[in-house]
């Protein structure tokens, strides 16, 4: 019997381009949001910062659902590289005009503000459609995301803390953007029409509902903390861009390893707690000295928060009939909630006095109730792995032994039953001959085989053993 415990350095290798996308881009979205509060109050005044930010996040959605719908109207029509550098091009103008330019006019501002969010979002799309497609099955998903934005997080505190002024930040953003479109250029498309991936065995309607109020109530949640501590940071009463946003990077990585324990099964209790704990955190924001605390606990809970909404729907998304709409929705929904429930949180806890301030309290408290029982509703839901899609080879110990992915078993089971080359194949599983031959490799390294012809002959014998 073949050992395969190679795997899990093959599944990391695999994971380095998706890592390298979803980093980059998390880094030129993470630092935008973040000078963009910064230039909104030199331009238009400290008071309209939570108000351009809830505007800004809509744009952002609107990124993302345009996405999809391009995806699904025009797939295979529309090149996807052209478009990426078409919605590259278009944030990098619309980022320096409203860092650099000599801005009197907020109407011009703003649109600058908003075109750049919704390139993003656009990007945004595209990023987890593919990340989702190429870490489908993988055993590593939740470190890769958790610990891809941790990177970044990392990345835009360094410029943030080490270089000032607007041109410093700018360029930034410029060359994050550009080395991101590189990625995306040069690394092989594995996008499909109808994806491969997805197997007998659908998502029920009852799972992406749950999913979708979950999201929802811990968006608000976030929301409301959102709003407040984007209000005191336009204010100068703390700051968000300091070395206490560290600890999102540490709540993230640490959400990514648990995240990835276990089938993940761990991770929903994992962010319940953390919420709750966010939550009581919530009753200091009101005492200037505990505001760092209070931050702090906000934002580790955020690495939780962030890493369950996009690895859940990231994870179910191949399975949708529509995945480039799934993976980026956890985006979508948290854009949209935290849109609507920023600024009048803020408004309520800094100028309705002591009443409104109790008024945000007692929400937040019971939205924290309501969505820690979604929580275990949502738990019935959670999907097991599957062991294979490929009942009708009945040979899911073989895989299971050599800890083949579910893309790596849906390959398998078409050189099985073909003859044809490596370029016809993979013609007729919509991916490039490179992806091919990369899924290939990896199977012959779990195997310990060299070649397709000893592949399949490692397969008859396991079958033939057990017969």
């Amino acid at each position: 019997m073949k050992i395969a415990r190679a795997h899990n350095a093959t599944d990391l290798r695999n994971a380095v381009l998706p890592f390298s996308i979803y980093a980059f881009y998390m880094f030129v979205f993470l630092l935008t949001e973040l000078v963009l509060y910064d230039r909104t109050a030199q331009v238009m005044g400290s008071g309209y910062v939570t108000r351009v930010y809830a505007l800004n996040l809509l744009f952002l959605a609107a990124g993302y659902l345009v996405f999809a719908f391009v995806q699904a109207r025009f797939a295979g029509n529309l090149s996807e590289k052209k478009s990426v550098s078409f919605f590259v091009l278009v944030f990098v103008l619309t980022i320096s005009g409203a860092l650099l330019a000599p801005i009197s006019s907020s109407f011009i501002y703003l649109s600058m503000g908003f075109f750049c969010m919704f390139s993003l979002g656009y990007l945004g799309g595209v990023v987890h459609y593919r990340v989702s497609l190429d870490l489908y099955g993988s055993p590593c998903i939740s470190k890769s995301v958790g610990f891809a934005i941790a990177l970044a997080i990392c990345m835009q505190y360094i410029v943030q803390n080490y270089t000032s002024g607007n041109v410093a930040h700018a360029v930034s953003l410029i060359m994050g953007a550009t080395l991101l479109s590189l990625l995306m250029y040069f690394a092989p498309v594995t996008h499909v029409t109808e994806p491969a991936c997805r197997t007998e065995s659908r998502v029920q309607f009852k799972e992406l509902l749950a999913l979708i109020v979950l999201v929802v109530l811990m968006s608000l949640i976030v929301g409301i903390k959102d709003g407040i501590v984007t209000d005191m940071h336009a204010r100068g009463e703390l700051n968000v861009s300091g070395g206490v946003r560290l600890l999102f990077a540490a709540g993230l990585m640490i959400a990514g390893i648990v995240g990835d324990c276990g089938e993940r099964r761990y991770m929903g209790i994992a962010t319940a707690v953390t919420l709750i704990f966010s939550t009581i955190a919530t009753f200091f924001l009101s005492n200037p000295d505990t505001y760092a605390i209070a931050l702090s606990v906000f934002y580790f809970y955020g690495g939780f928060y962030i890493t369950y909404i996009s690895v859940a729907f990231l994870e179910i998304a191949p399975e949708t009939d529509c995945p480039a709409l799934w993976a980026g929705m956890g985006r979508i929904v948290r854009s949209t909630t935290i849109s609507l429930a920023a600024y009048p949180a803020a408004q309520l806890f800094s100028f309705a006095g002591v009443a409104g301030g109790t008024v945000v309290l007692v929400v937040n408290t019971v939205l924290t109730m309501v969505a820690i029982v979604v929580f275990f509703i949502a738990n019935k839901f959670e999907r097991k792995k599957k062991e294979m899609p490929a009942k009708e080879f009945d040979e899911k110990k073989f895989f299971a032994e050599n800890a083949f992915t579910m893309r790596e078993v849906e390959i398998f089971a078409k050189i099985l039953v073909s003859d044809k080359n490596l370029k016809e194949i993979a013609g007729e599983l919509y991916i490039s001959e490179r992806v091919l031959q990369r899924h290939l490799s990896s199977m012959y390294e779990k195997t310990g085989t060299n070649s397709r012809a000893s592949l399949l002959r490692c397969y008859y014998e396991s079958k033939k053993g057990e017969s």
